[in-house]
């Protein structure tokens, strides 16, 4: 360790302070801020985390006793159970773990993907590093997404994440997309907003599955819709997410015009308030006024839509 440069020492150290780092949740943000610059450094410092398992270290620490890691120096006490591990976080207050968010999507951009497709368009330039395929597949895991999505941590990275993962991959996909729609059909509104802003950057994904993406995502949407037709703003919310989405973007648009039949009746003469119709006749005008003149409708409903997510 001594012959190590002083940066790769200090991201020893960091690693080596990981499991008492949970009794100091309180101060998470300078910890993983500091692990996170250090990564920015550059390739040297990415891949020495890499080879080390950074990645692995982080979900586990952040899911602790839902943790689907082995291997780990938490998970080996002579074949003994590992004790539960401190909670973090209370009532009132989350752990400030953006920066752990952040660290794990740069590790996983810098890395190649053990996909047929190794390189994403969100993947960092570059010669790519290696990144064991069982710390892959966990970046991907279920129970992860869901912990994420369900604390709202760094949205913007959480959909970086999702969209490399998902890149010409059928498997991840559907992973992410059933962690997505269960948190939408499930979730009060007032914390929906970071599952519809995945949602619509997962779907907008262009690669050559973005066809199959759209029809199996959007289906499945309108059936979460129509299910909770009765909760309003949780139906408004994702009437305006979606609609961002089709005026933004010519796919899934043309998709929703084409599978009417599967929503304007319900949207527009079944939905059981007002504010609910309002917005099905307002979603009809606009992806009709985006599909004829796309450049203009884009332009004047695009901060609208971001707003719509965001409040969701």
């Amino acid at each position: 360790l001594d012959l190590l440069p002083a940066g790769l020492r200090l991201l020893g150290c960091l690693l080596d302070l990981l499991p008492e780092a949970p009794h100091h949740w309180r101060h998470f943000s300078h910890f993983f801020e500091t692990a996170l610059a250090m990564a920015q450094l550059g390739p040297e410092e990415r891949g020495w985390m890499l080879r080390r398992r950074f990645a692995s270290h982080l979900v586990d620490f952040y899911l602790a006793d839902e943790s689907p890691c082995v291997g780990l120096p938490a998970h080996l006490d002579e074949g003994r159970a590992a004790p539960r591990r401190a909670r973090m976080g209370d009532k009132c207050t989350l752990p400030q773990l953006e920066h752990m968010v952040a660290l794990l999507s740069l590790l996983a951009r810098a890395a190649h993907r053990h996909e047929p497709v190794a390189r994403t368009p969100l993947s960092l330039e570059g010669r790519l590093l290696h990144m064991a395929a069982d710390e892959y597949q966990l970046l991907g895991h279920g129970a992860l997404l869901r912990r994420l999505l369900k604390d709202g941590l760094h949205v913007a990275a959480i959909c970086d994440l999702c969209e490399h993962l998902c890149y010409e991959s059928r498997d991840a996909t559907e992973t992410a997309l059933h962690v997505i729609l269960s948190g939408i059909d499930t979730m009060d509104n007032e914390q929906l907003g970071p599952y519809l802003t995945t949602f619509c950057h997962v779907v907008d994904l262009a690669d050559s599955l973005a066809a199959w993406r759209i029809d199996w995502a959007l289906q499945r949407l309108l059936h979460v819709i129509s299910n909770n037709m009765r909760y309003k703003q949780a139906t408004i919310s994702c009437m305006r997410a979606l609609l961002s989405l089709c005026v933004l973007s010519s796919r899934p648009r043309r998709w929703m015009l084409h599978q009417r039949a599967l929503w304007v009746k319900e949207w527009l003469l079944s939905g059981l308030s007002s504010q609910v119709r309002c917005t099905a006749e307002h979603f009809i005008k606009a992806i009709l006024a985006a599909e004829s003149q796309p450049s203009a409708a884009a332009a004047g409903a695009a901060a609208a839509g971001d707003t719509a997510v965001g409040a969701a």
